[in-house]
């Protein structure tokens, strides 16, 4: 129950933010995402952009990937981080069921 809470503010971010319809995968993706790099950052970035344009493959890059995606803290790369973005980038492609 806790976890759900904490995560409340984060998918509601991710319905407000988002214009375009998502799959259950891919919003579970951003949900994690968006939890770990903060509403205000997701909200500025070009990944957003590209995503509410429809430009996944743009969103892929500037989201996950280990050059361009959330993979930096403390302007260093982090390699959690860019293990983390994988695998989210894993699950927001994965097909439904």
């Amino acid at each position: 129950m806790a976890l759900r809470e904490d995560l409340e503010w984060a998918q509601d971010a991710v319905s407000e933010l988002v214009t375009v319809d998502l799959t259950t995968n891919e919003r579970d993706a951003l949900i994690s995402l968006v939890y770990n790099v903060g509403a205000t950052k997701f909200e500025n970035s070009k990944a957003l952009k590209h995503l509410n344009e429809g430009d996944k493959e743009n969103f892929l890059i500037e989201a996950f990937s280990e050059k361009k995606g959330f993979t930096k803290a403390g302007g260093k790369r982090i390699q959690g981080l860019i293990n983390r973005r994988a695998n989210e980038q894993k699950l927001f492609l994965e097909k439904e069921a």
